[in-house]
């Protein structure tokens, strides 16, 4: 059967690390030949240019293999299978080789149903949880972990071991012993139910090491993430480290979907109106300016060479909404010159006069009309943020080594990235005032006594004045709207992301992207779905 990098580089031998020489002879069930570039095992029954000449069968996608020492062998690639229909491609059946009569060597025991933590992780004692069985081989030095099938929810890191760490499911108790269960279905029997993020995170693990016979999975993922932050992504096992030596066989990895983007936040409405004097620097009270749209995103979001996650968002809005011009001048000053102050008591009559008693008659003025100020502008919207990911598995140490016989990686949707927040409303002006004075008209009559006319009640007087206006002046102009934020990118989903110069082996495997999450909206892309991915 022909090994094939799933997307992109077959190594020579001469660049092989030691470990991954080393994983050819993993204590799993069966030696793993890794692929080499030796182009003359391309042969046209097996691999073929499907990418150029021709599509491949129903169910299947091409994967591209690049082969260094052979040019003519650079466009090649093989139809992959893409779902689990039982097809026809004897590269990828679903049957791993599987030994009723195999025992369990000397290692640490864990079963869900009949452990307990204090015990010390033996065949008759085991203990309950995978997690405290990597504390028991470590401890005692030891490679084999051997789990019963049940359901392990717990968050795993494999951290290295000079021994290796082999976590092998699909046993069961029978009396005393555990036995190889070799029925359909046996990997999806033992169970690691991760209640995070990642199933299982494998960091530093530079000793040969692997898993077989199990199913591990996230927490269903999808959702939304709160408002103005991106989504999350699920990983069904994450490889950290350089140099990392590892074996899946009869393994089925599955991540939930990625998270959808949290909804962006519209910008705050403009409140008030600027300041202005509403003479001097009256205007045309035009609209303010619109703010400047933020821009959407433009490229997949992606993952660095630490496992970190980068989100495709879109910018937030440019710039904020401008200021509205203040209104139009208003009309005046306008003056009346027939009025007077009051009434005085004078020799015992009442007079008309000023207020200080001396003889008046005069004009009041009404101060010009003042225009309204310009609104606010509104304030910029918020970036449409991208959507998470799901990665059945990423590989993210440089020289890694991983291989992977009788598998399935299924990943799942990728979380829908979400459009920029609208910008702010812009504010309305405020409203011209006019200019006022009032002009007394005081008919003063009747005897009075001391200085008070009215005093005593004994001055009748009426006024009959009349306001003095000067109309006003225009109201401000609204203020302009803020910038929208640009729309974040949809998710992608991949069955396998590897970084750049690590090395993945495929066996009798199957691949399952999911879709890709939805763009936000304008020209942020939809999140891509690809079985392959390799990261920049």
């Amino acid at each position: 059967m022909i090994s094939l990098y799933a997307f992109g580089l077959l190594r020579r031998m001469s660049r092989m690390t030691p470990w991954e020489r080393a994983l050819g002879v993993l204590a799993l069930g069966g030696a793993l030949a890794l692929a080499r570039c030796q182009c003359v095992r391309f042969q046209p029954d097996t691999l073929f240019a499907c990418g150029e000449d021709g599509g491949c069968p129903p169910g299947r996608v091409c994967v591209e293999v690049v082969c260094e020492a052979c040019e003519s062998e650079r466009a090649r690639g093989r139809c992959a299978a893409t779902q689990l229909d039982g097809g026809d491609d004897a590269g990828f059946d679903a049957g791993a080789p599987c030994d009723a009569g195999e025992r369990p060597g000397p290692g640490i025991f864990v079963s869900a149903g009949r452990g307990n933590p204090t015990w010390n992780g033996t065949e008759g004692a085991p203990v309950d949880t995978i997690g405290a069985a990597l504390e028991r081989a470590r401890d005692a030095g030891k490679a084999n972990i051997y789990v019963e099938e049940g359901e392990y929810r717990e968050a795993l890191q494999i951290v290295d071991s000079p021994t290796g760490v082999f976590i092998n499911g699909g046993w069961k108790y029978s009396g005393p012993a555990m036995e190889r269960d070799c029925s359909t279905g046996m990997r999806e029997r033992t169970r690691i139910l991760s209640p995070g993020f990642v199933g299982v995170e494998v960091v530093g693990v530079t000793h040969p090491s692997g898993f077989a016979n199990l199913f591990v999975t996230t927490e269903p993922g999808g959702g939304a993430a709160p408002n103005d932050t991106p989504g999350t992504s699920r990983i069904g096992l994450l490889v950290r480290g350089d140099n990392s030596a590892l074996r899946l066989f009869n393994v089925h990895l599955k991540a939930g979907a990625g998270e959808h983007a949290g909804t962006a936040s519209a910008g705050d409405s403009g409140v008030g109106a600027q300041s202005c004097n509403g003479t001097s620097d009256c205007g045309d009270a035009g609209a303010g300016a619109p703010g400047g749209d933020g821009e959407d995103a433009t490229a997949q979001a992606t993952f660095d060479l630490d496992g970190g996650f980068w989100p495709s968002n879109g910018a937030a809005g440019a710039s904020a909404g401008g200021p509205g011009a203040n209104g139009r001048p208003g009309q005046g000053p306008v003056s009346r010159s027939d009025c007077n102050r009051g009434c005085y008591c004078s020799s015992g009559w009442c007079c008309t006069t000023d207020w200080n008693g001396s003889d008046y008659s005069g004009t009041v003025t009404a101060p010009a009309g003042t225009c309204g100020c310009g609104g606010l502008g509104g304030a910029l919207g918020s970036a449409g943020r991208g959507g998470g990911a799901s990665v059945a598995l990423l590989v993210v140490g440089n020289q890694a080594a991983v291989g992977i016989e009788h598998s399935v990686l299924e990943a799942g949707a990728g979380g829908n990235g979400t459009a920029g927040g609208a910008g702010g409303a812009g504010a309305g002006g405020s409203t011209g005032a006019a200019g006022l004075a009032y002009c007394h008209r005081m008919n003063c009559a009747g005897g009075c006594g001391g200085t008070n006319c009215d005093s005593n009640n004994d001055c009748r007087y009426q006024d009959t004045g009349q306001q003095v206006v000067s109309a006003a002046g225009g109201n401000g102009g609204n203020g302009g709207n803020g910038g929208s934020g640009g729309s974040g990118a949809g998710g992608p989903s991949y069955a396998l992301a590897t970084a750049p110069d690590a090395g993945v082996t495929l066996e009798s495997t199957v691949l399952l992207p999911g879709p890709g999450g939805a763009s936000g909206g304008g020209v942020a892309p939809a999140g891509e779905s690809a079985i392959t991915k390799l990261l920049p």
